[in-house]
């Protein structure tokens, strides 16, 4: 499982294989948000059809610290398709090496 330290731009490039690509590709919406216990964040996608890549990123600094889970929706011809097939795209926020509190830098770790 990935790990982003809080504050830190999330980065998640998912890579497709030339058949699984023409399943998916070209859609007609293409949606991905991810969430921890209590909120959901929506996700930045860029994608690269020429390098079969979907990239989903998002700065950190609104999400809460904690065990996050994400997935990628796709719409194609009506059919509604998930991306991972099965389960989710899982990483955590953690804390940062040091943090601003009332104006003092102190290291949290």
């Amino acid at each position: 499982m990935s790990s982003y330290k809080k504050g830190a731009t999330l980065g998640i490039e998912v890579e497709f294989t030339r058949e699984e690509w023409a399943e998916i590709y070209p859609w007609d919406e293409i949606l991905s948000e991810c969430e921890n216990s209590t909120t959901e964040y929506p996700l930045t996608i860029t994608t690269d059809a020429q390098t079969r890549t979907i990239l989903l990123s998002s700065p950190t600094d609104r999400f809460l610290r904690g065990t996050y889970k994400a997935d990628i929706r796709i719409v194609k011809n009506g059919t509604v398709m998930y991306i991972p097939k099965k389960g989710h795209i899982n990483f955590t926020i953690t804390s940062p090496v040091s943090e601003v509190a009332d104006g003092v830098t102190t290291n949290v770790s």
